[in-house]
């Protein structure tokens, strides 16, 4: 393990971040813990030592990468261009669009969307759009684990083989593993 020494170029607190050594993320990746904005942090280069003991190094160091798009939190929504359409309303017209039904069930699930929106105007003060200071697809990755975990909790609750939750499951690992290596990616080309 490393740590790594970072001050933020808006506030400048400094704060560290301990990871395997090949994990060292990228200063655009990284947030201030006090004004969460992605991008104004920069590595402070102090002295530094390290030690390579375990022979499971590698794995450790697989492990960690893998954990580390997972566990970055995004920092808040910021102000926006009042021209780009809620995320939302496109969600519902695309699905308006493309998934046909009876009228109790679509109107249902429109409903629903409908009601998380709001959900997420209530909690964050505005709508959810793009270009909004975040990164969706390490959103996306975070909330592909926690709905792999959902559907794992559903199967150990019903103790029971259930094809319908076990298929949702293994397609949400599979979209998870797609995103993840999407944003890897995205990461190291750009």
């Amino acid at each position: 393990m490393a740590t790594y020494n970072y001050r933020c170029t808006q506030c400048n607190k400094k704060f560290s971040i301990s990871i395997p050594v090949a994990c060292k993320p990228a200063d655009r990746d990284l947030f201030c813990p006090v004004c969460h904005i992605a991008g104004t942090s920069k590595r402070i280069w102090d002295k530094f030592s390290f030690i390579l003991k375990s022979k499971g190094f590698y794995k450790q160091i697989r492990a960690a990468q893998m954990n580390n798009v997972a566990n970055t939190p995004e920092p808040k929504s910021v102000n926006y261009d009042e021209l780009e359409p809620p995320i939302w309303d496109l969600v519902i017209s695309d699905f308006r669009k493309h998934y046909f039904g009876d009228d109790k069930t679509v109107s249902g699930i429109q409903q629903l969307m409908s009601d998380r929106n709001l959900f997420g105007i209530a909690k964050h003060g505005i709508p959810l759009k793009a270009h909004n200071g975040r990164s969706f697809i390490n959103d996306a990755v975070q909330e592909s684990l926690d709905l792999i975990v959902y559907l794992r909790g559903i199967i150990q609750e019903n103790n029971k083989y259930d094809e319908t939750i076990q298929n949702l499951y293994e397609d949400t690992m599979c979209i998870f593993i797609r995103l993840y290596l999407y944003a890897k990616n995205l990461e190291e080309h750009g």
